[in-house]
């Protein structure tokens, strides 16, 4: 099991990029949009529409969504007892290096992070640097006076 959770999160960017790769469009001089991946493919019509909508929102909810948070509630199950050797060996990986109080944050917060920057460099992939560059410091912001009910964020490693 500890090897299925390294390989996931090894392949976990790159599941993630192509599960939006799948709604990102682009138009062309006959006016209708096509998939960036394959140009053969027109966005949201027909058949296309069902697989981009059903086969996209299905990997981003379950690899975006649910695994992170299925991780996070058994981890959180597990909070007394993370220096067990059992736990060590099975979730270590999401949580060594942190202290006992911030073991969410490879899960939960790089997590936020990550997703970010895979959706920018997706969407805005046509558009100028400084644009990405600024929408990504956005999930990287400096925590100094930053209010109470944000600290969650800041508290890591």
């Amino acid at each position: 099991m500890a090897t299925f959770f390294v390989i996931v999160l090894l392949w976990h960017p790159t599941i993630i990029n192509y599960s939006f790769s799948l709604f990102m469009c682009t138009q062309y001089e006959d006016g209708y949009k096509y998939l960036k991946k394959d140009t053969t493919i027109r966005c949201w019509h027909g058949n296309d529409f069902v697989y981009q909508v059903v086969i996209g929102a299905t990997f981003i909810i379950t690899w975006a969504i649910f695994f992170p948070l299925a991780i996070f509630y058994r981890i959180n199950q597990e909070k007394g007892r993370l220096n067990h050797p059992n736990n060590l060996k099975l979730y270590g990986i999401f949580y060594i290096g942190l202290n006992d109080n911030s073991f969410y944050w490879e899960i939960i917060v790089l997590n936020i992070r990550k997703i970010a920057i895979i959706v920018v460099s997706t969407f805005f992939s046509s558009s100028k640097s400084s644009l990405k560059v600024n929408l990504i410091n956005l999930t990287d912001h400096d925590c100094r006076g930053t209010s109470e009910s944000w600290q969650f964020f800041c508290r890591g490693i």
